[in-house]
């Protein structure tokens, strides 16, 4: 398989994986609870605000999803456990970059991040790593 090709075929068998499950699950809806059990998990996107409000608290936008497989960034990590330590570590939001606080009416300093709110029972991780630019 030629480079690039690989990113064609992993993508399409996760794609292939996403659509067998979803058939699965409206083809017989008790499947759709087993499937979850195993290979769902839930991450919450957050960003959250470095300035308290007057009650001390930390205004904080937060979204959580599901996930059927983990996409774990690669680049640069000498082992699989830095690689899910940087997944977690949040990005600072400063400076040009700050985040507006719709609680505090205002832009202000803020971490932005993932959380892992729950693992699935079969842990599936996409390794991703860099994609090289093609050759003009």
């Amino acid at each position: 398989m030629r480079q690039g090709q690989e990113y064609t075929a992993w993508g399409f068998s996760l794609e292939l994986c996403r659509v067998l499950f979803d058939a699965l699950a409206r083809s017989a809806p008790s499947l759709a609870a087993e499937i979850d059990s195993l290979y769902a998990g839930r991450v919450a996107h957050y960003v959250r605000s470095r300035e308290p409000c007057a009650d001390g608290s930390l205004p904080e936008s937060r979204r959580e999803e599901k996930f059927l497989d983990l996409q774990v960034p690669i680049h640069d990590c000498g082992t699989l456990e830095e690689a899910l330590r940087r997944l977690v570590q949040p990005e600072p939001l400063d400076g040009d970059n700050r985040w507006h606080c719709e609680e505090l009416g205002r832009k202000v300093d803020a971490l932005k991040g993932v959380d892992v709110v729950a693992l699935p029972g079969l842990l599936c991780l996409q390794l991703l790593r860099p994609v090289p630019p093609l050759p003009c």
